[in-house]
């Protein structure tokens, strides 16, 4: 059985044959208990109707008694003997039995004997007579053929009992399956450049009809990565396309003495500087994808922070005459991933200093334990509807860069528990705030 289906029918089978067996089982031995304590009653009570024969009467009287057992409508046999004081039979409505000594009880018991190859349930008497007792006793095997007659019935019952409640139950794991079967056949034809839409929803809100909404979903979220991978290749392809053929052509112009060969060895090298830049983006971006690595935290100074990234960025902010501030109060040491809070440092600020006209400001606080660095410029800023297309992968503006600047520092923000976003600043540039969640 290699389906879920079969071995639910395999289960359900030997589910039922064993509570079967287990009822037939329990029911034999609690009715055989009860039918010997009945046929013990019964036997007492005839053995009170025996005496009062007895009474008036002799032994031979015995004969004419209706001494049988009844359950139900069956009769049973039962039979009697007369003991002596050597406990031998001296009279029995079974002749074979008179001088043979049973092993019976004392008067007023009752038991089962073994004799002539059989088993007997008996109970025992004192008669008026001295030194003798009056033995009536029944077969054992008619009571077990008559328990294992009625056995067979109530197996009847159960069988047939059981045959519809294992079709009921088959009808079930069919109808249970059935949209597994449908899960595994959608599974089997999905295509990740294929409409995820295709796959129908269920109908059912049970776990299964959850889990087959919950396929139509994750389709959904793969189609979506399968088209973002697919933009971002072609993305890349055209951005590393340009510099390139930039390259390309230069290198073709020197050769053929076009143009001046420092002005195409000048253009060489810038393009050459921007695929390196944006080689490096691409590989930062890669290493935040494997989101496996664990960054570590160490306490955290952020204003010696700051005012170091400001240092770094020193030469490219003089280079466009560009004045970078820092301000905020001195901060205690924080919990943080210092090279990836870094990072991000550097690409907010390396951002104001390009599209800023004349200065750039770091301002470092924390409130209440939420830490915050703003970084603003003076520039034109971020038009309304595109505040949030600025995160996006190879967003570039006016004199943007790579166009994943913005993108690694959110993506290392999200990483961190932090957040990062956008307002006008107080000059009416740009004012990127990276800060905790809470």
């Amino acid at each position: 059985m290699k389906t879920i289906r079969g071995r639910l029918f395999l289960s359900l089978a030997l589910v039922m044959f064993f509570s079967i067996a287990v009822t037939i089982f329990l029911f034999y031995r609690s009715t055989a208990d009860l039918l010997r304590d009945q046929a013990v009653t019964q036997l007492e009570l005839q053995m009170e109707k025996a005496l009062e024969v007895l009474n008036g009467g002799q032994i031979a009287d015995l004969d004419d008694a209706a001494l049988d057992l009844r359950f139900k409508d069956h009769l049973f046999a039962a039979e009697y003997a007369v003991l002596d004081a050597k406990n031998k039979v001296v009279a029995s409505s079974i002749p074979s039995w008179i001088g043979s000594v049973p092993a019976a009880g004392q008067s007023g018991t009752t038991g089962k004997i073994r004799t002539e190859g059989a088993e007997w349930l008996y109970t025992v008497e004192d008669i008026d007579s001295p030194k003798t007792r009056l033995m009536l006793f029944t077969h054992i095997e008619d009571l077990r053929g008559f328990n294992r007659q009625w056995i067979g019935v109530t197996a009847i019952a159960l069988a047939a009992g059981s045959l519809f409640i294992f079709m009921i139950g088959m009808l079930f794991v069919w109808n249970t399956t059935r949209p597994l079967l449908k899960l595994r056949r959608m599974v089997g034809e999905f295509q990740p450049y294929g409409d995820a839409n295709a796959i129908p929803p269920s109908e059912s809100d049970s776990e299964i009809g959850q889990l087959i909404h919950t396929f139509r979903a994750m389709a959904v979220r793969i189609r979506n990565h399968h088209d973002q991978q697919s933009e971002f290749l072609h993305r890349v392809s055209h951005e590393l396309r340009t510099p390139l053929m930039s390259i390309q052509g230069y290198a073709l112009a020197i050769q053929d003495q076009v143009i001046p060969q420092e002005q195409a060895l000048s253009v060489i090298q810038n393009e050459s500087n921007r695929l390196i830049q944006m080689v490096e983006k691409l590989l930062e971006m890669a290493q935040l994808d494997q989101v496996s690595e664990e960054w570590p935290a160490t306490p955290v100074n952020l204003r010696e922070l700051t005012e170091r990234t400001v240092e770094i960025i020193a030469p490219y902010a003089a280079e466009r005459n560009v004045t970078v501030s820092v301000a905020g109060p001195e901060m205690p040491e924080i919990d943080l991933p210092q090279e990836q809070v870094f990072q991000v440092m550097i690409n907010l600020l390396h951002n104001a200093v390009r599209h800023a006209q004349s200065q750039a400001r770091v301002t470092v606080e924390d409130r209440h334990g939420v830490w915050a660095i703003r970084v603003e410029d003076d520039g034109e800023g971020v038009p309304e509807p595109l505040r949030e297309a600025v995160f996006s992968r190879f967003f570039k503006g006016p004199g943007g860069g790579t166009g994943l600047g913005l993108t690694i520092c959110r993506q290392i923000a999200d990483r961190i528990g932090g957040v990062i976003e956008y307002r006008d600043s107080d000059w009416g540039g740009a004012c990127f705030t990276f800060r905790s969640a809470s």
